[in-house]
């Protein structure tokens, strides 16, 4: 009787060690000149990017925290130096900053975006602010990156001939799922609520293009031939029935398709200018970044990191 007791006390004083090890969401795992990175902070990511659908290896999970918090601390580092240089969001950038993101996630699909990642309202808008502080910050910062001439827009469609045949287009919504079965039961909730396409895509997709917009824009012959003879003989509108490829099973919308069109240097002209600046942008976002993260003051707390 002793002996069951004393295995009873020690299971709970070892739960309760297990509860009290267990990291609170407000503690630190990371310090960028002084500004907090919380273990809430890193939970929100981690879910945002974590693939719906889909179990994580240890490989897999360990590669997604060391993305999560290098993303965390390159934002604090971005986000200090806003404060730095006194950079503020009027509450009128805000508003319209909130509803030009609101848009970008499409009717019915913002609150079940909020409730997958576990964020209420106003979390979510300190996120807005932090991002248009972001983009405050970036576009106030020097050298810009300087707009192609003629002669670099020329030189770029002479040097690649290939780019400017545009091959026949398909445009559509997608949810792709890893079984059968749930795509079947994906499948019989359109046919009673087809309007219900974008929240379950949400819910349910592991493409990639689920966290934004949920369009995927395919050229004729790039796709596997199931689905490729479905997004360019469909009629535009429908839902598909459940197509199978090697990468799971897919429900498609279809909602525009465009014809093969060879580009001459007018046509091209611009495309080309935007492409080339928004290469020199990237470029220069990068060493800008990686600039801020020389010059901050970053601190660790990896015994509390290993724990998460």
């Amino acid at each position: 009787m002793m002996s069951e007791r004393k295995i009873f006390f020690a299971f709970v004083l070892l739960a309760f060690s297990a509860c009290t090890n267990a990291p609170r969401e407000d503690e630190a795992i990371a310090r960028v000149n002084r500004k907090s990175i919380t273990v809430r902070d890193y939970l929100t990511s981690f879910e945002t990017l974590k693939p719906k659908e889909m179990s994580m290896g240890g490989k897999e999970r360990s590669e997604l925290k060391n993305l999560v918090i290098k993303n965390l601390v390159k934002r604090a580092a971005i986000l200090t130096e806003s404060e730095r240089k006194k950079i503020s969001i009027t509450d009128q950038e805000l508003e319209k900053g909130m509803k030009r993101y609101k848009e970008d996630y499409g009717q019915g699909v913002f609150e079940q975006s909020l409730l997958e990642q576990m964020i209420d309202e106003n979390e979510w808008k300190e996120q807005i602010r932090q991002n248009l502080l972001m983009e405050k910050l970036f576009a106030a910062s020097e050298p810009r990156p300087q707009p192609p001439t003629p002669r670099e827009i020329s030189e770029f469609y002479e040097a690649n001939p290939q780019l400017f045949r545009k091959p026949a287009q398909a445009t559509a919504l997608q949810i792709v799922v890893n079984d059968m079965k749930t795509a079947e039961e994906i499948r019989s909730q359109l046919r009673k609520k087809p309007k219900d396409f974008l929240v379950l895509m949400k819910k349910y997709s592991s493409g990639p293009e689920a966290q934004a917009d949920g369009k995927i824009k395919i050229a004729k012959g790039v796709l596997p031939e199931s689905l490729d003879r479905i997004l360019f003989e469909g009629r535009i509108g429908d839902i598909t029935n459940i197509i199978s490829s090697p990468y799971g099973f897919h429900i498609l919308k279809i909602l525009d398709r465009t014809p093969t069109i060879n580009l001459d240097y007018d046509q091209a002209r611009d495309d080309i200018a935007k492409h080339l600046l928004q290469e020199r942008r990237a470029e220069w976002l990068m060493k800008y970044e990686e600039k801020l993260l020389r010059n901050s003051q970053i601190e660790y707390n990896r015994k509390l990191i290993s724990k998460l």
